[in-house]
């Protein structure tokens, strides 16, 4: 039997989607269950929450989404399929809701880049989104106006494009809106953006 010492923390156990959606860790840390662990997400910046807002006010312009039977969520749950695993897009757009209650289909993922959001990471947790249906996500950067775009391309692929600077706009493809980086990191930037990483 593993004996614990006085005053440490207990170590979190295996736990299935169902068992962790029903934990209660005891902490004001922020969560995600990968691969049956309890692993801590960083904490948000105050540059990451005002661009989130942004964001939400921004997609609120998707005009095919009441004709989609869609919504949009802040932070939702999305198990993975055939993993012990719960993601939480920053947000998320679900479509084929036809009665209140449905999860429907997750179709867009959202994410906030964090500083500890390194490449293996985001291929990980796009790998996982894909798993799930989704067929597009956008990371967006919060250092500069810059936004990685990315839509299903076959198994296991991806097409990928870089959108960078506060002129510059992107179209959200079957929803039919333009969304524009100036909208996105206002009160954020300055408008001293830096230029778009070469091997994006």
């Amino acid at each position: 039997m593993e004996r614990q010492m006085p005053g440490s923390t207990p170590p979190i156990p295996y736990m299935k989607p169902d068992q962790f959606m029903a934990w209660e860790p005891g902490d004001d840390r922020f969560y995600e269950l990968l691969d049956g662990q309890a692993t801590v997400r960083p904490f948000n910046s105050s540059a990451h929450g005002i661009i989130a807002v942004n964001l939400c006010t921004a997609f609120q312009g998707v005009r095919h989404l009441v004709e989609m039977r869609g919504v949009m969520e802040a932070r939702g749950p999305l198990p993975i399929p055939g993993r012990d695993s719960v993601r939480f897009p920053d947000l998320m757009i679900r479509t084929g809701i036809v009665n209140k209650g449905d999860a429907g289909s997750p179709a867009v993922a959202i994410e906030v880049l964090s500083a500890e959001d390194g490449a293996d990471a985001m291929a990980a947790r796009r790998q996982d989104y894909a798993l799930c249906g989704v067929e597009q996500v956008i990371e967006v950067s919060q250092e500069r106006a810059c936004v990685w775009i990315y839509r299903v391309d076959g198994p296991d692929q991806w097409r990928a494009r870089v959108v960078a600077g506060l002129d510059a706009q992107f179209i959200l493809e079957g929803f039919g809106l333009t969304v524009r980086l100036a909208d996105i990191y206002e009160n954020v930037l300055d408008g001293n953006i830096m230029d778009a990483p070469a091997d994006a």
